[in-house]
């Protein structure tokens, strides 16, 4: 089955939009520990629901290495209108890694960590929507 010339041309703009819009520095430096405190909240929920006690260990290379990954790869979608900002886009990661480096295993109160959870959860939604202003391209028809 051929396609209309048109419906080519559509569907290679819907291809060519990215899921996230442009993040600002600010948003950009607040999604790595949203990350971390939103996981650090689904972890103690599961803990919560399994009746693991009143603490809760979390693994904190992964966390970070998670959050490093985040803040390199959403660093592309960051507005770098300064240069020295550019500094700030891979020293940011590298200061996740050596967090992630830093540390082993953390423990943390399994209630304080739900409800701290629940509302950085809510949190980073709304930056990660703030942020996926799609550009003018994608909304055409």
């Amino acid at each position: 089955m051929v396609l209309p010339e048109q419906s080519v041309i559509m569907l290679n703009r819907v291809l060519l939009c990215p899921a996230l819009g442009e993040f600002g520095i600010r948003s950009w430096i607040a999604v790595p520990p949203l990350f971390l405190c939103a996981a650090t909240g689904v972890a103690a929920a599961g803990a919560h629901v399994v009746g693991d006690g009143g603490w809760l260990t979390v693994s904190a290379p992964l966390l970070f290495g998670f959050a490093a990954a985040l803040a390199l790869f959403t660093g592309f979608r960051a507005r770098w209108r300064r240069p020295w900002r550019l500094l700030l886009r891979g020293a940011y990661p590298v200061l996740l890694v050596g967090c992630a480096l830093a540390f082993d295993h953390i423990r943390v109160p399994v209630v304080p960590a739900l409800l701290v959870g629940v509302v950085t959860l809510g949190l980073l939604g709304l930056v990660l929507a703030r942020g996926s202003r799609r550009p003018a391209h994608c909304g055409e028809q």
